[in-house]
């Protein structure tokens, strides 16, 4: 039976659709907090960062070398009030987010033209990885604003992926996903159907061929 792309009738037990919307509800809940909370670190270690590059330490030597060495530390010191580490202790994952939010920060009025979108209302609708994404498809000039892609995401309820496949449907991470979606299907689910040993020839050749012609466009 083929399910149409948005049944009216829910043919789940109802249990089982309460548990699902009860869980997902929460994980909206949580993710916008988690972000929000870490939108205000990211803020506050962008605004303290010029009191801090200077600091020198009892030897007499600079505390931080490089601002990655100033992430690694605020990320430390994040982390030791959490359960579960929140960003790497490396920096990266605060720079990530540290980057960013400057660059939204900082955009400039024509950027801004007709989107009245501060960080706190788009966090608030979508994700990090919408931002992340938006800012990605901008600087490899996909969209002439990062605010233009994330406001039709917000208008269109899409997901990341979703995003980057209307602004960038041919772009590497795509299409690697589904070459390694097919390398895995051919590797472990293949093998399990119940094919005769002509036929499984036959489809695992056609699969590597797809394989090999979405390689080449990359």
């Amino acid at each position: 039976m083929t399910l149409p792309f948005a049944p009216s009738k829910v043919y789940l037990d109802s249990d089982l659709v309460a548990d699902i919307e009860h869980a997902a509800g929460e994980i909206d809940r949580l993710t916008g907090e988690m972000d929000n909370q870490q939108l205000i670190i990211s803020l506050r270690v962008n605004e303290m960062w010029d009191e801090h590059k200077n600091i020198l330490g009892d030897d007499g030597e600079k505390v931080f070398n490089t601002r990655l060495d100033y992430f690694a530390e605020c990320s430390r010191i994040a982390n030791l009030k959490s359960n579960r580490h929140i960003f790497a202790l490396s920096g990266e994952t605060l720079k990530r987010w540290c980057e960013v939010v400057e660059t939204y920060e900082n955009l400039d009025g024509e950027l801004r033209r007709g989107y009245e979108l501060s960080l706190e209302v788009l966090l608030d609708a979508l994700t990090f990885h919408h931002l992340y994404k938006a800012r990605q498809l901008y600087f490899n000039g996909k969209v002439n604003s990062p605010l233009h892609a994330l406001a039709e995401a917000m208008s269109n309820q899409w997901s990341v992926e979703e995003m980057e496949l209307h602004y960038d449907g041919n772009s590497k991470s795509i299409r690697g996903g589904f070459i390694s979606y097919l390398q895995k299907f051919l590797e472990k689910k293949l093998p399990r159907l119940e094919f005769s040993k002509e036929k499984l020839s036959r489809i695992t050749a056609k699969i590597e061929d797809l394989i090999t012609d979405i390689q080449k466009g990359e």
